[in-house]
């Protein structure tokens, strides 16, 4: 008989799990969005931090950023894209490659062994 916080348990895990892999998600689109924007603004994307984007998107909110609209919004779509659909591509292309057989087959030479096994020497 299953013990009754045995399923409780394991859905805590999953919630947890999953909740930790948003928050890494959204701290590495952060960081992916300020290095695409600094490179978009031609400047040095290493400078950009942990906050660049955030502070870029502020200041452009504050209008010291005019014209840069369209640099913050697509380095946040390049930055989450990457942070949250990029692993489950990945994801999607390995398991589609586990199961599958060589396009072309597996033919190899025999070796040595092989050909004396099957009595052709």
């Amino acid at each position: 008989m299953r013990h009754p916080l045995g399923r409780s348990m394991r859905m805590l895990t999953i919630t947890v799990g999953v909740l930790a892999a948003l928050g890494i998600a959204s701290i590495a689109a952060l960081w992916i969005a300020g290095f695409v924007f600094f490179v978009l603004a031609h400047h040095n994307p290493l400078q950009a931090g942990g906050f660049g984007y955030i502070d870029a998107l502020t200041d452009w909110l504050n209008g010291w950023l005019k014209g840069y609209g369209k640099r913050l919004a697509m380095a946040g779509v390049i930055g989450g894209g990457l942070a949250f659909i990029g692993p489950l591509v990945l994801i999607g292309l390995v398991r589609a490659q586990m199961g599958q057989r060589a396009l072309h087959g597996s033919a190899r030479f025999a070796t040595e062994a092989e050909i004396r096994e099957a009595g052709l020497l």
